[in-house]
């Protein structure tokens, strides 16, 4: 079984550096569908890793982590966009923001798993409650009003921005969710490890 784990690790690690690689120098030439299977493929192989590193990820430095890298990619993502190169703006802005989106799926795994393997649920409900409304206030504010944040008439181009908003709201939303809809899944999780101690 360790051989079979180990394989199929190795073929999920090759499968997305070699999606990511293709997408990085083909983005500009190749088709869309072919764009899309290559992101899906990337997607796949991301999945079985987050799978397969479920452990490691259940720790909150690892979920702090994850999201720095995000905000760190997002960053470079919108630098490279606004820099006034064709070959940064088309490939490189693209390629981090794709990298950014790989970020983000795993942050918010990495939070999945920390509530299902540890007791945080109750802890993942105080944070949304106490952060997020400072958060939806600077967000208002950003947007010139209530009615413009809500429907979004600030909105600009994605590549073009980055704010420390945007992974807070993510992260903090998927906290708030996930605090109640994991607490069955823990208790689950607890069974299991009483039963494994028996």
């Amino acid at each position: 079984m360790a051989i079979v784990v180990r394989v199929v690790t190795g073929i999920a690690w090759g499968l997305l550096a070699l999606m990511n690689v293709a997408l990085l120098f083909g983005t500009p030439i190749l088709p869309v569908w072919l764009q899309v299977l290559l992101i899906g493929l990337a997607f796949i192989a991301l999945f079985c890793l987050l799978i397969r590193y479920n452990r490691g990820l259940a720790q909150w430095r690892t979920a702090g982590i994850i999201w720095f890298v995000y905000c760190t990619l997002r960053l470079s993502s919108a630098w490279l966009y606004t820099g006034g190169i064709s070959f940064l703006r088309d490939n490189l802005a693209v390629f981090a923001m794709l990298l950014a989106t790989e970020a983000m799926l795993s942050g918010w795994f990495a939070l999945l798993v920390l509530a299902i393997r540890r007791d945080v649920s109750l802890a993942y409900i105080v944070i949304f409650l106490v952060l997020g409304a400072p958060v939806i206030r600077a967000l208002v504010t950003e947007a010139g009003g209530v009615l413009n944040f809500l429907s979004g008439q600030a909105a600009e181009d994605s590549f073009a921005r980055f704010s420390l908003a945007e992974p807070l709201v993510m992260s903090l939303s998927c906290m708030g969710a996930l605090g109640p809809v994991t607490f069955l899944p823990h208790l689950a999780w607890l069974l299991i490890r009483e039963l494994r101690g028996h």
